[in-house]
């Protein structure tokens, strides 16, 4: 089942999946029926890609996770910075995920952006930034090269 809505406000990704998981219970039943909203907003001219980012976040995020989890921590992970109101910038750790998956990432964020801004275009300049190595990783990396072993009564055989 489908519904289409037109929303001249924002409606939260988990509100749409809520009133989806309601309709399924209380029309359906146990039935085996799949229900989804579609939703296109008709926002005032005070929305931009940058005002959408700070409002709806959380919505984008939670949207992205329900279709793929890796995308959803790659864009999690990365940081977003506006050089104008329709101009974006997601800095990425480079890792062989996020090389692979980039494309697809964003044109999952121009689809949301595309139906939620009612066509309104934007650009998304991405900028892979190398992995900051975490500290316990560093030291075991140290302890290594130094020749250091696991004292044999204190080891756990694997």
């Amino acid at each position: 089942m489908r519904v289409y809505l037109e929303s001249p406000r924002l409606l939260y990704w988990q509100s749409v999946q809520d009133t989806e998981h309601e309709i399924r219970r209380q029309i359906f039943g146990n039935a085996s029926m799949d229900v989804k909203i579609i939703v296109k907003f008709q926002l005032s001219r005070q929305y931009t890609p940058r005002t959408l980012m700070q409002e709806y976040e959380s919505s984008i995020l939670s949207e992205i996770r329900d279709y793929n989890i890796f995308l959803y921590s790659i864009l999690r992970q990365a940081e977003c910075t506006f050089i104008a109101d329709d101009e974006m910038t997601l800095t990425i750790e480079k890792n062989v995920i996020a090389e692979e998956r980039l494309e697809e990432l964003l044109q999952i964020l121009e689809k949301i952006f595309l139906r939620t801004l009612c066509g309104m275009h934007f650009k998304v300049q991405t900028v892979f930034k190398e992995p900051v190595e975490s500290k316990s990783h560093k030291n075991n990396d140290e302890a290594y090269s130094a020749g250091s072993r696991c004292d044999p009564a204190k080891c756990r055989a694997w």
